[in-house]
């Protein structure tokens, strides 16, 4: 546990028949040599650090809490000369708010020589000092805690002896939020990087009602935190939390000591193999893994069993049905919870230190013209959660259109300038190839998959009527057949219409059945494609018709095996892909000058008094007039 310093209150009462030498000098002087090897690096006076040391509440009772569950310490100390002191000491909380604690402390001072008044020799003796001590403490509010320790004294100088008694008594008054009981100068951390007598992270203000979370004034995702500030943006700094869920379960202890222990060792095994220490691997969990990691390939497919187990465990740690893994007080899933609120708090805290915050997705940060001195902050203040941060990439420039698309390349790394997307429309083979890579376009790259719950269908009615005015009269008329306020009349003469307009109907189109999934090519006016349509099913009448499948409307396809075995590449219809590029290059030069962003002309942090990034150099076109597509053809 980090020390926190707090503003104490002491009384310490000394109710004991502690006997006092003939020229008024203390006895029992031993009691002021401290026990605990960090209060005696504080000079041996300590009455107001918080320490994760059980040995440190000698100094004062109320030092003790029901945050020392279950601690053992032990100490020794090789002191002046054959001076040696040791001793033991046992606490445990008492209750929510209680704890105990027992010890026993020797200091023994060698052998030394006696002498009388005269100088004569009287022989040797072995003098020692014995404490024998209890204490208890409990939490008067939860900011003051008062603590009370019972000593027994004994002690043997040659032929002389002593034994007394002597009480402790210590208040401690506290504060979480504050690690000073005064300021001096800005706070390091707003009021909300704030944690309990556990360490463990409270989230002033959170909200859970009617099934949504707010926190700090906004909604926070019941699955995880996404952020967004869209823009173009260079050097980002992308830091991503290694295993967050996981380390949410452990840092919350969330099966208990015994289990969570056996928990984390997993993730750790993961971890470890992902970044191909297998040594290390081999060693951990009893060594059950060693004979899984004969080669990379098997480690990799280790990594990947141990990667289920554990997403695992946290999808049933929120499961609505009974299992070993589910508790019934979790009503918020606790463990994305955590996550998603402290990175609410990591944003606030890296805008607060002048820092842009371009992206956050559940588990990761985006930080434009990020420091060395940024990316160590980020990482320390994970730490303080239980979370370990890893700089996965390093992006020389990036644009980011939405909170879920961005196109980047890379700064440095073994993917030194080579470009990454996220999200479809970037990630489209024909869109990144043209634009970004420049890698040959290849037949595959023109081939499009898609899908339904229904069927798909190909109106192969390219040579055939056109029946779109019929079909238009059709529907009209099927609406006037359907009209409850005529159900007396026979309609004889409509329904004569209606089935001669079926039949004029049905010698416009060719369907052809492909299935529920299917690879198309979009294919040029007069090359013998299909409107690519879905079947649906009216659910109150049964009646079938077709629709166009989605992104097909506008183009004619064909199956992408067809369009090989009949040598039809050349009929492909690129202006279905040059639609998608020319959106592409839209959305980019909204944020800034496309060309600039596509070419290789280095990217100079702006001057912080002009502010201007390169891309935004006055008197460009794309400030003055909207944006134009990239003409690719």
């Amino acid at each position: 546990m980090k020390p926190r310093y707090i503003l104490p209150a002491i009384l310490t009462l000394a109710a004991s028949t502690i006997a006092s030498a003939a020229d008024s000098s203390p006895a029992y002087n031993f009691l002021n040599i401290p026990s605990s090897a960090r209060v005696y690096g504080l000079g041996g006076i300590n009455i107001s650090s918080i320490d994760d040391d059980i040995n440190s509440i000698d100094q004062n009772p109320a030092l003790l809490g029901p945050e020392f569950e279950m601690q053992v310490g032990v100490n020794y100390m090789r002191y002046i000369s054959d001076a040696n002191f040791a001793g033991v000491k046992f606490g445990t909380k008492a209750s929510e708010h209680g704890a105990w604690a027992v010890g026993l402390q020797y200091y023994g001072y060698g052998e030394i020589t006696g002498t009388d008044e005269t100088g004569t020799l009287t022989g040797n003796f072995s003098p020692k000092d014995v404490n024998f001590n209890g204490t208890y403490s409990h939490d008067i509010t939860d900011r003051l805690r008062g603590g009370i320790a019972l000593k027994m004294l004994y002690s043997s100088y040659g032929e002389y002896s002593a034994f007394a008694v002597a009480t402790d008594l210590g208040i401690n008054y506290y504060d979480p939020d504050r690690d000073l009981p005064f300021e001096m100068g800005p706070k390091e951390f707003d009021e909300f990087t704030a944690f309990d007598k556990k360490d463990r992270p409270i989230f002033p203000g959170y909200k859970f009602e009617n099934g949504k979370s707010i926190y700090r004034g906004e909604e926070v995702g019941e699955g995880g935190y996404v952020y967004a500030e869209p823009g173009m943006y260079g050097n980002i700094a992308l830091l991503d939390i290694a295993s967050m869920h996981p380390s949410s379960i452990i840092a919350e202890v969330l099966f208990g000591p015994e289990f969570t222990k056996r928990f984390q060792e997993i993730r750790d095994a993961r971890v470890a193999i992902k970044h191909k220490d297998f040594e290390k691997a081999k060693k951990m969990l009893n060594g059950a893994l060693a004979k899984y990691l004969t080669d990379e390939g098997a480690a990799a497919d280790l990594a990947q069993a141990l990667k289920i187990a554990i997403n695992s465990v946290y999808g049933l740690t929120s499961a609505s049905f009974e299992n070993p893994f589910r508790d019934n007080r979790n009503k918020d899933n606790i463990v994305a919870k955590r996550g998603a609120l402290f990175m609410v708090n990591l944003k606030h805290e890296v805008q607060k230190r002048g820092f842009t915050v371009a992206h956050i997705k559940t588990d990761s940060i985006k930080i434009p013209d990020a420091t060395p001195e940024i990316i160590k902050f980020v990482m320390d203040y994970g730490e303080k959660y239980g979370y370990t941060f890893e700089h996965e990439a390093t992006y020389d420039r990036m644009c980011l259109v939405n909170n879920a698309v961005y196109i980047a390349k890379y700064k440095d790394g073994k993917h030194a300038g080579e470009w990454t997307a996220t999200g479809t429309q970037f990630q489209i083979p024909y869109v990144f190839k043209k634009l970004f890579s420049h890698e040959e376009i290849t037949f595959e790259d023109m081939c499009e998959t898609k899908s339904v719950t229904s069927a798909l269908y190909l109106d192969m009615n390219e040579d055939l009527p056109d029946v779109s005015e019929e079909e238009k009269a059709y529907t009209k008329l099927l609406k006037e057949i359907g009209d409850t306020s005529r159900l007396t009349d026979p309609m004889t003469k409509e329904c004569q219409e209606f089935e001669r307009l079926g039949k004029i109907i049905a010698d416009g189109h060719s369907y052809t059945f492909v299935g529920k999934v299917g690879q198309f090519c979009p294919i040029k006016p007069g090359c013998n494609g299909g409107l690519l349509l879905r079947e649906v099913i009216d659910k109150k009448t049964g009646a079938k018709s077709y629709a166009a499948a989605t992104g097909a409307k506008g183009y004619r396809w064909l199956e992408s095996e067809m369009v090989k075995q009949l040598e039809k590449e050349d009929g492909i219809d690129r202006s279905y892909y040059d639609a998608m590029v020319d959106e592409a290059v839209h959305d980019i030069s909204q944020y800034g000058d496309f060309e600039w962003f596509v070419s290789d002309d280095p990217y100079v942090q702006p001057n912080p008094s002009d502010d201007i990034p390169p891309w935004e150099t006055p008197g460009e076109p794309w400030q003055a007039e909207p944006a134009t597509a990239f003409d690719v053809r």
